[in-house]
C-alpha cells in the first residue's frame, strides 16, 4: 500500500481518541496521519501538504458535517471517507451524493479500514495514471490539456488535442475514421473532412515547431497512425506514410494553394492523384 514518500492521511475530528488504533495501524504501514477539529485547519493542510486521503469523522460535528463533507470534497485533491458510531442510510446515501468516496462505521477494524483505503489509492492512481499518456518524448496531460515534446510545449485546440490524445493512446495502431468518430463523438457516422483537417493542423504545428520526432503517418485502407520516435532528432531520410502531406489533396486544408498548384503540376503530367484510402 505504502509509497516510497509516506502516505498523509488527515483525520477531521472532534474526539481523536477513538480513531488512535486506526492511526497506529497507519503508523504500522509506514504512514503519516494528522488530526486537525476545525475545517480552516484541514483546508490548510490540504494546500501545504500532499494529502492521499481524507477521514472526516462526523460525530461531535451534528448536521455540520454535512457542509463540512462538501468544503471538503472541493478543497481536497483526494478522496474523502467518512467515518461515523453508526452507517445509517440516509448517512450513507448524504455521503455518497455529496462526494464521500465511502462511509465506515467507527467500529470498523483497523485492517477493513487499511483494505478501503488501499482500494481508494489503487482506484485514484489508476485514474490519474488515465488522464496523463507518455509516448517517447510526447507527454500529453487531458486535465491540462498539455502537450509536451521533450522541453517543448505544444498548443493544440481542444479538438486537436483530443485526435492526438486517442491516437496516442492506440500508439503503433492505426485507427480509421470511423473508430476516430465513434470514440470522439459517440456516433458511427464520418464527420466528413474534419478530422483530416484536423490531422493535417496537427503535422503543421509539428512541422512549425520543428518537431521531427512524432508524426502522424497514413496507412492507406487503415487510417492514421502515431509514429513516435524513442530518441528526438531529425528522421532519416525516405518517405514514410506521413511524408506524402505535401502532395496529397486529401490531407491539406481547402485553401492550401501549395497543394493546389503541385495537383496542377501533376496532373498536366497525366499523374492521376491518388485516392485517400482511409474508410
Amino acid at each position: 500500500m505504502m509509497q516510497a514518500e509516506a502516505p498523509l492521511f488527515l483525520f477531521v475530528a472532534r474526539d481523536p481518541a477513538p480513531l488512535t488504533p486506526l492511526r497506529d495501524a497507519l503508523a504500522a504501514q509506514g504512514a503519516e496521519s494528522l488530526v486537525v477539529d476545525h475545517l480552516e485547519r484541514a483546508r490548510t493542510l490540504l494546500v501545504a501538504r500532499n494529502v492521499a486521503a481524507v477521514l472526516l469523522d462526523i460525530e461531535g460535528f451534528g448536521k455540520a458535517y454535512i457542509v463540512m463533507l462538501c468544503e471538503l470534497v472541493a478543497a481536497a485533491r483526494a478522496p474523502v471517507v467518512l467515518l461515523g458510531t453508526e452507517c445509517e442510510e440516509i448517512d450513507q446515501i448524504i455521503g455518497i451524493e455529496l462526494g464521500a468516496a465511502d462511509f465506515l462505521p467507527r467500529s470498523s477494524t483497523p485492517r477493513l479500514v487499511l483494505a478501503k483505503l488501499k482500494r481508494l489509492l489503487a482506484a485514484r492512481a489508476a485514474a490519474n495514471q488515465a488522464m496523463t499518456i507518455t509516448v517517447g518524448l510526447l507527454q500529453l496531460d487531458r486535465a491540462t490539456r498539455g502537450v509536451r515534446v521533450g522541453d517543448m510545449l505544444l498548443m493544440l485546440t481542444s479538438r486537436e488535442f483530443d485526435l492526438l490524445f486517442l491516437l496516442a493512446q492506440a500508439h503503433g495502431r492505426p485507427l480509421d475514421r470511423s473508430t476516430i468518430t465513434r470514440r470522439l463523438h459517440g456516433r458511427d457516422t464520418d464527420d466528413g473532412r474534419g478530422i483530416d483537417i484536423a490531422i493535417s493542423r496537427i503535422r503543421r504545428k509539428f512541422a512549425v515547431a520543428g518537431i521531427t520526432s512524432v508524426r502522424i503517418g497514413t496507412l492507406y485502407g487503415r487510417g492514421y497512425v502515431l509514429q513516435v520516435d524513442a530518441a528526438g532528432g531529425m528522421r532519416s531520410g525516405g518517405l514514410d506514410a506521413g511524408d506524402s502531406d505535401s502532395w496529397r489533396r486529401d490531407e491539406r486544408d481547402p485553401d492550401d494553394s501549395t497543394t493546389q498548384r503541385t495537383l496542377g503540376t501533376l496532373g498536366a503530367l497525366g499523374i492521376r492523384r491518388p485516392a485517400f484510402g482511409v474508410s
